[in-house]
C-alpha cells in the first residue's frame, strides 16, 4: 500500500503485478461493497445524521473524489507491467497484455473525452451535441447488452446474486453517472491529487521498522519478566528446601513380605 488515504486494494494489486505475482478471482466468493444510497451530496438545507465510514456519504464523493483518482497515477506502473510482466505461459502473457491495453485505453479515453468535446464545441456546437448524444446512446446500449449477458450466463445459477428487473433496467443509467465520476476523478487526479499529494513509498517501510522495534521491545520485556519469575521461583524453592524437614521413611512390612522375590539364574 502506497500510504495513500484510499485505493489501497488497487495499489496492493498494482504492487503485486509489479513483482510478477499472480492475482486470481473466485466467482463463488462475492463481497458486497458498501455503496451510499445518495448519488450526490446533500445540500446545506438538508439536515440529518451524517453517514460516514467505508465509502463516504454519497456515490459522487466515494467515486469521483476518492476511488477514481488513482488510475491516472498508476499509469507509469501499468506501462512497466505491460512491458515486463512475466506469466507462466504464452497465452496468459497475451491475455494479461490485452486486458492491460484495454485498461490503459480506458483511462486515457476518460481523460481525453472532455478535451475532444470542448474542441468540437468550439468548432461546431451542433457536432459536439451529436457526438455527446452518440456516446451516451452507445454506452447505454453496450451496458444493456453487458447486463443481459451477465444475468444470463453468470448470476442466474445463484439466487443470491440475481438482481431485480428494475435494477437491471436502471443499471446502465447508473453506469452513465459513474462515467461522469470517472471523468471528474481522473482530471482531479491530474490537476490536484497527484501534484499536491505525492506517493509516500517510505511510509510502509517506516511503519514496518516501527512495528519491528515495538515487537522487539515487547519480546525483551516478556523475556525479562519470565527470567525474573524464574529467579524468584528458584530462590523461593531453595529457601523452602533449606528449612523444610522430611519425616523418616517407614517401610510396610506386609508389602515387603508379599513382594515377588527376585529371579536368580540357575547354576548349570
Amino acid at each position: 500500500h502506497a500510504a495513500m488515504p484510499y485505493g489501497e486494494d488497487a495499489w496492493i494489486g498494482c504492487d503485486a503485478l509489479s513483482n510478477d505475482e499472480r492475482i486470481a478471482a473466485e466467482l463463488r466468493c462475492w463481497v458486497r461493497t458498501y455503496a451510499p444510497a445518495r448519488l450526490l451530496p446533500a445540500c446545506g438545507c438538508v439536515t440529518g445524521s451524517r453517514e460516514q465510514g467505508y465509502g463516504a456519504t454519497s456515490i459522487w464523493k466515494q467515486r469521483a473524489l476518492r476511488w477514481y483518482t488513482n488510475a491516472p497515477r498508476r499509469l507509469p506502473e501499468r506501462f512497466a507491467q505491460l512491458a515486463h510482466y512475466r506469466a507462466v505461459s504464452l497465452a496468459r502473457n497475451l491475455w494479461f497484455r490485452a486486458f492491460m491495453v484495454v485498461h490503459i485505453i480506458g483511462v486515457k479515453s476518460y481523460i481525453l473525452l472532455p478535451v475532444y468535446l470542448a474542441y468540437t464545441a468550439v468548432r461546431s456546437p451542433e457536432q459536439a451535441a451529436h457526438v455527446l448524444r452518440f456516446l451516451v446512446l452507445a454506452s447505454a446500449a453496450f451496458r444493456y447488452v453487458e447486463t443481459i449477458l451477465i444475468s444470463a450466463f453468470v448470476t442466474w445459477r445463484d439466487p443470491s446474486l440475481r438482481a431485480r428487473v428494475l435494477t437491471l433496467a436502471a443499471f446502465p443509467c447508473y453506469q452513465l453517472f459513474l462515467d461522469v465520476c470517472f471523468v471528474f476523478g481522473h482530471w482531479r487526479s491530474l490537476l490536484y491529487y497527484t501534484p499536491f499529494f505525492p506517493l509516500q513509498r517510505h511510509k510502509p517501510r517506516m511503519w514496518m521498522r516501527e512495528h519491528d522495534d515495538v515487537v522487539l521491545a515487547s519480546s525483551r520485556a516478556v523475556v525479562a519478566a519470565l527470567c525474573d519469575d524464574e529467579e524468584s521461583m528458584l530462590s523461593s524453592a531453595s529457601s523452602h528446601s533449606s528449612t523444610a524437614t522430611f519425616p523418616p521413611l517407614k517401610l510396610d512390612r506386609r508389602a515387603e513380605s508379599s513382594a515377588t522375590p527376585p529371579l536368580t539364574t540357575p547354576m548349570v
